[in-house]
């Protein structure tokens, strides 16, 4: 089917103009992490800055994407995209889309990142949102001349480039912390500094939040709530609070207190910030573990943030999950990951340089969202002008 819009350019369906290829996850016991096989992406969590991240491989693989195809995000979250680099098993969290001749592949990527809004409110699902092959079927895509297109796909790559920079000075400065982490405690797995080990259920209290359910979600007892999308490394991102339904009873299990800590339980599992009461009368879902110290001056929490980090990048929190298509990391193999536990003052001068770094990283923050949000008002500027 193909429309004319005001512009005069015609808009067809995405099925028209591209081959969109779901993913299927293959049986759980031919991936791994052995770099053998064909990497395996399985949803927005493998996606890098500009490509997918490899971190498992898989050995049958059953829905393959080639280099160059679009990888979109079509369950938790829905939306997101990424260009493939080489040829890579796709899992159900993922589709691609092979662009046909006439539609330039940057052209079709930028106006899909335009399109993520609309795509995500049409998910889905009782326990995380999702799309089928005919939410991205149906997609209308404005078809200017390919030249046209490849002039527009240009200009907002390089617009693109300047909010990559903005954002990579800001990993830059997140290594720091980590660098000077390793230098002081060493690396959790190995623990060459022989601190002392203990279980994190000894150390903390560990609770997941409540099930987002949409009948549940009456109006009469609502309630602001985080969700894995809003617990950053080291911080918490507010710009998107959803809410439901606590009944009074589940809000003196749910409620927040101020120095919680909450730690994801799906989705890059493992990933730590702390609430310090920013929003109040606040609970959280599921997809979050809440932690509550049982000795708060056993643990600084600037410490057992860029600690749970460390063990992240080295493992061991992958090592303590259960992954079938998504990982979890399960309250179960939770109490049992072991903490490293060095002398608080130890913690406390580490926590000292944490306090300092935070100065120079809300700075780098706000410049990055600033720079993200111009971004994004040029893509919606663009695409509505076509």
């Amino acid at each position: 089917m193909k429309t004319i819009n005001n512009t005069g350019y015609s808009r067809k369906k995405l099925v028209d103009v591209a081959e969109i290829i779901m993913g299927q996850s293959p049986p759980g016991d031919t991936y791994h992490n052995f770099q053998k096989g064909m990497p395996f992406f399985q949803g927005k969590v493998d996606f890098g800055e500009m490509y997918p991240i490899t971190r498992v491989y898989c050995s049958a693989p059953t829905r393959i994407a080639e280099p160059s195809d679009i990888l979109i995000s079509v369950r938790a979250p829905v939306g997101p995209t990424n260009i493939a680099q080489f040829k890579c098993c796709i899992g159900r969290g993922l589709a691609a889309i092979r662009p046909q001749p006439g539609l330039d592949v940057f052209y079709l990527l930028y106006f899909l990142r335009s399109y993520e809004t609309k795509l995500a409110n049409s998910g889905r699902g009782s326990t995380f949102d999702a799309i089928g092959r005919d939410d991205l079927e149906n997609i209308p895509i404005p078809l200017p001349p390919l030249d046209e297109q490849r002039r527009i796909a240009a200009l907002l790559q390089r617009a693109d480039r300047l909010r990559r920079l903005r954002r990579f000075s800001r990993q830059l400065s997140d290594t720091f912390l980590q660098s000077v982490f390793l230098q002081m405690f060493g690396d959790p797995v190995t623990n060459p500094m022989g601190w002392e080990i203990m279980p994190a259920g000894d150390v903390f209290e560990i609770q997941l939040g409540k099930m987002r359910s949409e009948r549940e979600i009456t109006g009469d007892y609502l309630h602001p709530y985080l969700r894995n999308v809003n617990v950053q490394w080291g911080y918490l991102d507010l710009s998107d609070v959803k809410e439901m339904d606590f009944l009074p009873q589940e809000m003196g299990k749910y409620l927040l207190r101020k120095g919680d800590i909450l730690v994801c339980e799906g989705g890059e599992v493992g990933r730590t910030a702390v609430y310090n009461g920013e929003i109040e009368n606040c609970a959280y879902q599921n997809a979050l573990h809440r932690l509550r110290a049982k000795a708060p001056n056993r643990i600084n929490t600037n410490y057992f943030i860029n600690f749970m980090r460390a063990a992240c990048n080295s493992g061991l929190i992958a090592k303590f999950s259960s992954q079938v298509t998504i990982a979890h990391f399960t309250a179960e193999k939770f109490v049992d990951l072991g903490v490293m536990v060095p002398p608080v003052s130890t913690q406390e001068e580490y926590s000292q340089i944490c306090d300092r770094h935070k100065i120079m990283s809300i700075r780098q923050i706000e410049s990055s969202r600033q720079s993200e949000q111009l971004f994004q008002t040029l893509l919606a500027c663009t695409f509505s002008e076509i």
